[in-house]
């Protein structure tokens, strides 16, 4: 085993239990995550459901107070019933409640009527007392709670219940009951929630109806300066509130509820730790399963991986003998020993596999030896063979140098009758052009006397007609002058009127606002005044170029006069120069004809010997390449057979080293 490297067992083992364990502490942890949300959820719907109920409780023990004094008011509204008849259903009432303190009737009339028998003192108004009003605004049948106080006379604290007396739309009275609190807060005092939860009530304005360790003077905004002021206002927002607040240090989880009608809330709560202490039980069990499932899976996979580890460690040890060249060596093994089905195959494989490499070393063995002989045999077999190409090739090398020295001479003829032919067909063909030349030149010769006649006819129009043009050009000249004095009478116009325009405006300044208008006007004159004169400018200059060019055009007609009279006697003279010149080219036109056809007679046997010696040429070359190819396989079968003679060397020296690596394996 090399350094560095790990075992089979070890890696085996490390390779099975980590997905185990990250397998493992993964379901751990999602059980743990779900079952502490399932937990969770189901203690908060617990804690919500405690708020709730034990709301609905004391809202059930306060309802039947407002159905008896709802009744009672209902009563009064319909039967006109006497003191002696109200107090008796009065004390009936309380008899049947007992968190009723009292019962009380105020009239519209200002009178009032006490169920114990209290007499109100002289100038007791109920009217004026504020749960006379808040029960003179409550709708028929309906009922309002006070705020709590403290009872003149007992000293606890009461809540009352006002409810509106009506006959019809006449409003005659409001019936009050104060509802002593010591039930509430027995009831509140009696919730329990988990091992050191507990309730408590507050009123409308966050006073403490009942606390069990504050007393009923603080208030739940203002207790210990705002601390628990957040979580007073959602108590107080008249909807059930389920949140998590930290008083003192210590996190609970609050529930809350509103009591009926009543504005008071109650809050019921538990500590965090109380919560999670379940939840922490269950993932230790969690944690616990998953270490007990994790340590058997170790043991599992140890025991496996042990077995694995000790067939492959004989497999190695068999394979090590084998390497080392004992093919004498066995497999064995015993059922117990194989882990499984697949490693007896493997074992039972790995046995067939020693078994043929004994045949096939034994083989092999064989047939280096074989090998051996016949490649000796090759090598002297190739060696004579190349000797009797090499001499081979050198004879038709010779011959092939030969025929090419021949070759070359017929090049070399060709050559010099192409040349020849070559001058011979240029001098046909300049024959032939220049017969054709001469033949043109005398055509043309009869064609310029022709011509040189036409010429002078028309040199006769071209001074008849240069003269007409030169009196014309005169003609224009003297009326471009006339023009350019008409033109400076025109600007002497525009000057004077530009002048005559600036007086006036100077004159309409003077005239001050009656001569405005003329103003303008004589501004409009001085611009058309100085239009004019632009105008004039540019035409007294074009006339200028005119002249100029006039003067020009009539010096050249006076100088083309000249020429076209000299032109006139040159064509004379080149008529009688053209009659000679055409005697002459006809006869030197049959001397040419006759050159031309004596050069197409010697080029055409010229043409012939070209051929004949292609030919030659062609079949030396066919000759030589023929050659060429036979001493290229000449010597092609020279390397192959030296190549033939160098492998078979390798292969008798690769069949010694063969039978040498055999000689290492024991069969």
């Amino acid at each position: 085993m090399r350094r560095g490297k790990s075992s089979l067992m070890t890696q085996l083992i490390l390779f099975l239990i980590t997905p185990v364990i990250l397998g493992m502490a993964a379901v751990g942890y999602l059980a743990h995550h779900g079952s502490s949300v399932m937990l969770n959820n189901q203690l908060n719907q617990s804690l919500i459901y405690q708020a709730e109920n034990e709301s609905r409780n004391l809202e059930l023990s306060l309802q039947e107070n407002e159905d008896s004094i709802r009744n009672l008011a209902a009563i009064m509204g319909q039967n006109p019933l006497t003191v002696v008849q109200v107090r008796s259903i009065s004390l009936s009432i309380m008899n049947v409640h007992r968190n009723m303190a009292n019962l009380f009737i105020g009239f519209e009339n200002g009178e009032a009527l006490d169920a114990k028998g209290w007499v109100p003192p002289a100038g007791y108004d109920p009217r004026t007392r504020a749960w006379y009003k808040q029960g003179k605004k409550t709708p028929l049948g309906s009922v309002e709670y006070t705020d709590i106080y403290k009872d003149a006379i007992t000293g606890k604290d009461v809540i009352s219940i006002v409810t509106p007396i009506q006959k019809g739309d006449q409003f005659l009275g409001v019936v009050v009951a104060d509802l002593d609190l010591t039930y509430l807060k027995e009831s509140v005092a009696n919730i329990k929630s988990g091992e050191s939860g507990y309730g408590f009530l507050i009123n409308n304005q966050g006073n403490y109806v009942y606390h069990p360790t504050l007393p009923i003077t603080e208030n739940i905004l203002t207790l210990d300066n705002g601390a628990f002021a957040q979580a007073g206002k959602a108590f107080l927002s008249g909807k059930p509130v389920l949140d998590s607040f930290i008083y003192k240090d210590v996190e609970k989880r609050y529930a809350s509820h509103p009591v009926g009608k009543t504005g008071m809330v109650l809050v019921v709560n538990m500590p965090d730790s109380e919560i999670d202490a379940p939840i922490n039980e269950l993932a230790r069990q969690n944690l616990l399963t998953t270490s007990v499932v994790i340590a058997i899976l170790v043991v599992l996979i140890y025991y496996l991986s042990q077995r694995i580890s000790r067939l492959v460690i004989y497999i190695g040890q068999v394979a090590k003998q084998i390497a080392s060249g004992d093919l004498n060596t066995s497999v064995t093994w015993s059922e117990k020993e194989v882990a499984s089905e697949e490693f007896a195959s493997l074992l039972e494989s790995f046995r067939e596999m020693l078994a043929n490499l004994r045949g096939v070393v034994g083989d092999v063995a064989a047939a280096s030896q074989t090998v051996s002989a016949s490649s000796e045999e090759l090598t002297a077999g190739a060696d004579q063979t190349a000797q009797t190409i090499n001499h081979m090739a050198a004879s038709v090398t010779d011959v092939a140098n030969n025929i090419e020295k021949q070759s070359q001479s017929i090049e070399a003829s060709i050559g010099t009758v192409q040349m020849i032919f070559s001058q011979l067909d240029q001098t046909s063909a300049q024959a032939s052009q220049l017969t054709v030349t001469a033949h043109n030149t005398a055509e043309m010769a009869k064609n310029g006397h022709g011509s040189v006649t036409t010429a002078k006819v028309a040199m006769d129009r071209i001074r008849d007609a240069v003269v007409n043009l030169s009196t014309f050009v005169s003609h224009l000249d003297e009326q471009s002058k006339e023009i350019g004095q008409i033109v400076n009478t025109i600007a002497d116009i525009a000057s004077q009127t530009n002048l005559l325009s600036l007086n006036a405006a100077i004159e309409a300044a003077r005239a001050g606002e009656h001569g405005r208008g003329f103003a303008v006007v004589a501004e409009e004159v001085r611009k058309l005044a100085e239009m004019s004169r632009k105008a004039t400018e540019d035409i007294t200059a074009l006339i200028q170029t005119i002249q100029q060019e006039m003067s020009q055009i009539t010096q050249a007609m006076t100088v083309g006069q000249q020429e076209v009279h000299r032109s006139t006697e040159i064509v004379t003279g080149t008529g009688d120069i053209f009659n000679n010149l055409t005697d002459r080219v006809l006869s030197l036109a049959v001397d040419v004809e006759g050159i031309a056809e004596m050069a197409q007679s010697i080029a055409q046997e010229s043409k012939t010997a070209t051929e004949k010696l292609n030919v030659v040429s062609r079949i030396s070359r066919d000759t030589t390449r023929q050659t060429q190819n036979i001493a290229a396989g000449v010597q092609e079968q020279s390397a192959a057979m030296e190549e033939i003679a160098s492998a078979s060397q390798s292969l008798a020296f690769t069949a010694q080293e063969l039978q040498q690596s055999i000689m290492k394996f024991k069969l």
